[in-house]
């Protein structure tokens, strides 16, 4: 008993081991993905704010011309495609985890304000050029970070809901020894349990159905698995936790008689 204790004690720490290597594995991919999406999410939330003060700045500033292309939004902020910047923003973060968004971000709106030169030089600010030039290209940078942010978190989300079926597969692959264990180990004690019930159903032996429904309790049900277990069962083969053939002698007694009592989960 002993013995078999200590080898008890052993599973179970094994077992404790693989699930919490599982776990951390998991939970670490998962919550890299995840801190990314709310680190770009707060800054879109920022930066919004910050768009609608400096909008607000310009259009008490500037003239009607170049005042309703703030109030329109009638210009390009950037040159490039929006989701080609968000996944540059988003590669750019994860190429260095320690690297916040911010740095990336007004790298990649350099570039865009580059591009958007030729644009810039074309509008007329009356004798505050200089200054209002300056005041536009910080409104215009606002507005580019803003919409690479929109792009990124849309992009980001697509992500994690993706990699969601892969990490599980991973994490199942990861585990499956010990549920696979846990399957056999179960069928095993339905084996016994089945064994013992059949002591109460051999009391019903030689009666009719009249002296079997008077009889109270009735003979102990042939089935012992609820539709749900058995499901669950089903699909442990399908994924190779168990044998086809370990479960054909269960689902012969499961299916022996549907019209008696379920024991285990069937409400």
């Amino acid at each position: 008993m002993k013995e078999q204790a200590k080898r008890s004690d052993s599973t179970a720490a094994s077992e404790q081991m693989v699930l919490r290597r599982a776990w951390t594995e998991r939970n670490k991919e998962d919550g890299e993905a995840r801190s990314l999406l709310s680190q770009l999410e707060n800054s879109f939330l920022e930066r919004s704010q910050e768009l609608k003060r400096k909008e607000m700045r310009c259009i008490g500033s500037f003239e009607e011309d170049v005042r309703k292309i703030v109030q329109y939004h009638s210009s390009a902020c950037v040159k490039e495609d929006l989701t080609s910047l968000a996944l540059r923003l988003i590669a750019g973060t994860n190429l260095d985890p320690a690297r916040q968004t911010a740095p990336v971000l007004h790298e990649i709106i350099l570039g865009q304000q580059a591009l958007l030169e030729p644009f810039y030089r074309r509008l007329y600010f009356g004798n505050g050029n200089s200054e209002h030039l300056a005041m536009f290209k910080e409104w215009d940078a606002e507005r580019a970070a803003v919409q690479i942010l929109q792009q990124a978190c849309k992009v980001q989300k697509a992500s994690v809901l993706a990699g969601r079926p892969i990490a599980m597969e991973k994490f199942a692959g990861k585990v499956a020894g010990i549920r696979s264990e846990v399957a056999r180990e179960i069928i095993a004690k339905l084996e016994e349990m089945n064994s013992i019930a059949d002591r109460d159903r051999h009391v019903a032996k030689g009666l009719d159905a009249g002296d079997i429904e008077a009889l109270r309790p009735r003979p102990f049900p042939l089935r012992l698995l609820s539709s749900e277990a058995i499901a669950w069962f089903m699909d442990a083969a399908s994924q190779k936790l168990l044998e086809p053939t370990a479960l054909r002698d269960l689902l012969e007694q499961s299916s022996a008689d549907t019209s008696q009592p379920v024991l285990v989960g069937e409400q």
